[in-house]
């Protein structure tokens, strides 16, 4: 191959090594620690909520608050870096991927690439099926409530439910049977 045409290869397919690498993986490290710290912080809410314990409830909400404040910086710090990496890789920062990462990383970035990524896909699901359960008890227990006020009452409770937009949205988020245990 010639000098040329192995310039133009690596122009066309650059790589995330060195320094910038080292950047990358202590970064996604740093993900993988913060989604882990606010997967343990929905996890102390489930179990609150479960055990119907309202102290841990009040404790789990607070840690749950200080590690949504705590990724909010995080997400700054990611724009950061996907900037810096959009402007090496030649694309626009929101293309900066971890998908994109593993095409232009190799060998042992590679592989720590592939292993956070793993990780934070199994946290987010969890985190998901967790989210979904303490609706689920919330939305339960609101149902309850209603109930027990309108037989107190013999008024029929009417309340609205909305959604992170604002926008009306149904309360029904399942049956009992998919809280798993």
């Amino acid at each position: 191959m010639s000098k040329a045409n192995m310039n133009q290869a690596s122009v066309q397919d650059p790589k995330i090594v060195g320094p910038v690498a080292e950047q990358l993986l202590s970064h996604l490290e740093d993900e993988k620690a913060s989604l882990g710290a606010m997967l343990n912080a929905v996890r102390d809410v489930h179990f609150a909520l479960r055990d119907l314990d309202d102290e841990a409830l009040r404790k789990s909400l607070v840690d749950e608050a200080r590690e949504l404040s705590a990724s909010t910086k995080m997400q700054q710090r990611r724009r950061q870096l996907q900037n810096k990496l959009a402007t090496i890789l030649d694309v626009a920062p929101q293309d900066v991927t971890l998908k994109r990462l593993l095409a232009v990383t190799s060998g042992s970035v590679r592989e720590s690439v592939e292993t956070v990524w793993r990780s934070l896909t199994e946290m987010a699901r969890e985190m998901d099926r967790l989210n979904r359960q303490n609706a689920a008890m919330i939305s339960l227990s609101l149902s309850i409530a209603r109930g027990v006020i309108e037989r107190l009452t013999g008024v029929t409770a009417v309340s609205e439910s909305y959604n992170a937009i604002g926008a009306r949205s149904e309360t029904h988020v399942g049956p009992l049977i998919q809280w798993g245990g």
